[in-house]
This record gives C-alpha cells, structure tokens and sequence, in this order.
C-alpha cells in the first residue's frame, strides 16, 4: 500500500500578510435605538412609522452607578426613556430628610413633568446600577402628543398611575401620625 503524501505546509512570504476578514456594514445605532423604544412604555401601540421618525432626532445618554442624571429644580430640557439599568427617584424634604419617591426599570420613563410644564424639577434621578436612556427633548414630545393618541394616552396614563400611587402613598403616611 502506497504512503500517503506529507501535505505542504503553507509558506508565508516575508512582509506578507493574509488579508484581513471582510467585516460587514457597520450598523447605525438606529436599529437598536428602535428595538429599544419600541419596548418602552410610552410607544406601546405607536405606530412605528412614528417611532422611527423619533430614533432619527434620538441621543442615548449612559450613566454610571450613582451618577445624579439630574439634580431637583434644575432646568429640564429632556424627558428619559430608560433602556437599562434602574434610576432611583427621590426628593429631600424641608428639613433635609430623603424620601424615596420610585425607582424605574428598563421600559420605563422619567423626567416629563418638567418637559410638560417647562417649571424645574420636581425631585432628583440617580442611577442605582449602569444605565442608558434614550432622550426626548420638549419639542419631540409636543410633537409626538399631537401626532399620536396612543403616545398621548400611554403619557397620560402613566403620569395618572404615578399621581394615584402618591395620593395613596401620602394617605398611608398620614394615617400613621
């Protein structure tokens, strides 16, 4: 039985390199922003023509863990929509006691009351972990609340949820004194 021949082992030229891999198209940051908008709260049922108007405008902000995103009664520009991580929101009474008002996930939001009614801050966002956030400038929601009902009604909603939550939460202190 004939030997099997020794395979030749490849030469390498001197200065020759083998070419590097084709890598593909880098992709925009548009297709995850949109995934990542479109599971917020406030695009649920948003037609998502309107979503990806909102992406092309769109700046993702990271924080670190226990950056402040902002301080209470500073200037609010923007409202948050938390792509990851939580953010502890939280208010300091008169006498400099902290009072825990909510902390967010990834879906929810942050920040629109200032955007809503153009005062200061009402409280103070900190992020407990590593967070993102998509932002949404004052313009992009007036926008947005006159071209869709269902963001419209998923602000409102959500803004009447976090009211209740209050009124109930200051009852429930008060009954205790």
């Amino acid at each position: 039985m004939p030997k099997p021949k020794p395979k030749k082992k490849p030469t390498k030229s001197p200065g020759r390199k083998r070419p590097a891999p084709v890598s593909p198209k880098p992709r925009s940051a548009a297709g995850p922003v949109l995934a990542l908008l479109s599971r917020n709260i406030l695009f649920s049922g948003v037609n998502p023509k309107i979503i990806r108007s909102v992406v092309a405008g769109a700046h993702v902000r990271r924080f670190a863990a226990g950056d402040i995103i902002f301080d209470e009664s500073s200037r609010g520009r923007e409202m948050y929509c938390l792509t990851r991580g939580r953010v502890r929101i939280n208010k300091y009474t008169k006498f400099g006691v902290e009072s825990l008002l909510g902390v967010l996930h990834e879906g929810d939001f942050f920040g629109e009351l200032s955007v809503v009614d153009g005062m200061p801050r009402s409280a103070r966002a900190e992020a407990m972990d590593e967070c993102s956030a998509v932002l949404l400038s004052q313009q992009e929601i007036r926008r947005l609340t006159k071209e869709s009902n269902e963001f419209t009604f998923n602000l409102l909603t959500n803004m009447a949820v976090r009211l209740r939550t209050m009124d109930q939460t200051f009852i429930d202190r008060k009954s205790v004194v």
